[in-house]
């Protein structure tokens, strides 16, 4: 799926058909990644990280995105995983 601007057409990205959101602990703070399109953002809770993850996942999968979560803990094991699907 490309994405275009109205105003003159311009391409200013493409969406993966399948996205990977990722929460991981850095430093003190919770990072959710979410590929090139999107900049990493830092939260002080991991459970407003996860609540963001999701929020975006809904919105991926809104555009047609299959979309995957995992969420990593302080070890950078996975403790939690969710699917989306796009439709």
């Amino acid at each position: 799926m490309k994405i275009w601007a109205y105003a003159g057409a311009e391409e200013v990205g493409s969406l993966d058909m399948e996205k990977l959101i990722e929460v991981t602990h850095v430093n003190g703070s919770w990072r959710l990644t979410a590929g090139s399109q999107v900049e990493p953002t830092l939260f002080l809770s991991g459970g407003r990280a996860e609540q963001a993850a999701h929020r975006l996942a809904r919105c991926f999968a809104e555009m047609g995105c299959d979309t995957r979560i995992q969420v990593r803990d302080k070890q950078d094991l996975v403790v939690g995983a969710h699917h989306y699907f796009g439709g």
